[in-house]
């Protein structure tokens, strides 16, 4: 069972990822901070399901697939 401090640390550390993604203005589309693409991979390979990541950060599957696969392979989600 979970107890409050670790909800509220799931909840902070939610936060803290959804505050490094920069939005540019409506005419470029979203930018993603490597640390955060980092965050939002480690997210998902400790079971988090890819459904409510992609939801959460409004990301399409090729590219939450995109980034798993660059820190599974190079460690990096740059190309």
């Amino acid at each position: 069972t979970m107890d409050w401090l670790q909800v509220l640390d799931g909840l902070v550390r939610d936060r803290a990822t959804k505050e490094l993604i920069i939005t540019a203005d409506q005419n470029h589309p979203r930018h993603y901070e490597e640390e955060s693409k980092r965050q939002t991979v480690q997210s998902y390979e400790n079971g988090k399901l890819s459904s409510r990541i992609r939801e959460e950060y409004g990301i399409p599957r090729s590219t939450l697939q995109r980034w798993v696969q660059g820190i599974r392979n190079s460690g990096s989600t740059r190309g």
